[in-house]
Formats: structure tokens, sequence, C-alpha cells
């Protein structure tokens, strides 16, 4: 109901007689540390390594009380046990996959959390956010064996696949961090994520679903740390 109404809040200040305002921009970014399961990337065994970003306006109580007079009076007191709104842009990646690990295998790709959904739990300047949400992983995959093709293991049997595939599949995903506050424009962030995904067999094509005995759900499971630097930019309300 909260996020309902921030919409709502959002939607009556956007409409409103045309006026500049200076909101917080959040820059957010930091290294990653990311797992593959052994059915995106078969006999691989260690992290690989990538940046965590977050960028997003945001509105506060700050803009919403300079902005008072643009909510009809009914919604005022709703207004002002909002806490922050984040708004973001689809086209702008969650995560970027961009080295690989000591094993010498290859991963680079992006990942893009185009929808999510959170409900931080505040201790004064710290604060726990869990979240759940929707996302978009596009990972090229390379195997460290230097051959052009490799063998895997499927139950009884072995399979001769192409060491490289590109990965390209929605998800959905669950998260939870934890974020303190040391000033009003710098915050330090570390979490987890782990994310599920429609399986897409290793070495072949986008269109590959593997059979009923590898048919569970994909997943990427990763740690990041992050920090957080906000900046007034200016927007016409």
């Amino acid at each position: 109901m909260v996020q309902i109404f921030s919409l709502l809040i959002l939607l009556i200040l956007t409409n409103s007689a045309i006026a500049k305002e200076k909101i917080p921009l959040n820059i957010g970014v930091g290294p990653s540390f990311i797992q593959f399961d052994d059915q995106m990337l078969p006999n691989d065994e260690g992290a690989y390594y990538g940046l965590k970003l977050d960028l997003a306006a945001v509105i506060n109580q700050d803009v919403i009380k300079r902005n008072q007079s643009k909510i009809p009076k009914k919604y005022r007191s709703r207004a002002k046990r909002l806490n922050e709104v984040y708004i973001g842009h689809a086209l702008i990646p969650d995560h970027l996959i961009v080295a690989s690990n000591k094993s010498e295998s290859q991963a680079y790709g992006i990942i893009w959390r185009p929808l999510s959904f959170a409900a931080p739990l505040r201790f004064g300047i710290l604060s726990l956010r869990p979240s759940i949400g929707l996302n978009l992983a596009a990972i090229y995959l390379d195997h460290s064996d230097l051959s052009n093709r490799i063998n895997i293991t499927r139950e009884d049997s072995t399979e001769q696949v192409s060491r490289q595939t590109f990965f390209f599949r929605p998800g959905f995903d669950w998260q939870v961090s934890l974020r303190l506050k040391l000033a009003s424009y710098l915050r330090l962030e570390a979490g987890m994520q782990r994310s599920y995904y429609i399986p897409q067999t290793y070495g072949k094509s986008l269109f590959s679903y593997p059979g009923d005995d590898e048919s569970s759900l994909q997943t990427i499971d990763e740690v990041y740390a992050m920090i957080h630097v906000r900046i007034p930019y200016e927007v016409s309300f």
C-alpha cells in the first residue's frame, strides 16, 4: 500500500505546474563476487568478479515538504509518513560481470533488474533492506578447457558440447543488504543476492532446454559491497 501511495505522490508532483526542483541523485558502485551453479557453467569452481551498480533519483521528505502545496490535503498526512522513493531506469544495469576467475574460465555480461520491491527496516543510521525483483541476464560463458569442445557428464552418459555459450534468460531474485548512513550524502552497503533463471543447456542455443533430469531452475549467487554518494540533480516538476 505504501508503494502504491508513493507512486500516487509522484504522479501528483510530476503532473503539477512545471517548476525546477533539486532532488538527490543516488550513485552507488562497488565490487561483487559471483558464483554460477553447475548447470550454468559445468565442472567449474570459484568466484567471478563484477560491479554492482545503483543509479536512481530519490524522492525523500525534503522534496515532499518543498512541494507540499502540490499534494491534495487528504494525502498530506500519508506523504509525511513516506521515507524515500527510488526512481531508477530500466536500461541501467544492476550488475556488470567483468572478469574471469582463477581457473581461467571467462564470464562477461550484464544483468538488468528493471522491477523490484523493497521493504527496508530502519534502526537509526542502519537499515536492513530485503527485496525481491525481476531481472534479465545476458552473459557470455567460456569454459577453461582449451579445446573447442568439452565433455559434460550427465547422469550415466558423457556429452560433447561447445566450450562457449551465450546465456540469455529472464529470472527473479531475492536480495538482502545492510546499509549504513554516514552522512546525508554518503552511505555504505553490503549484501547478498540469489537469482533464479529458466534453464538453458550449456553449449547449446538460446532456445535449448534441459531434459527432465536437469529441469530445475538455474541460479547465480553474489555477494557485494557498495558505496553510495548522493548529489543534487535539477529536474522539472
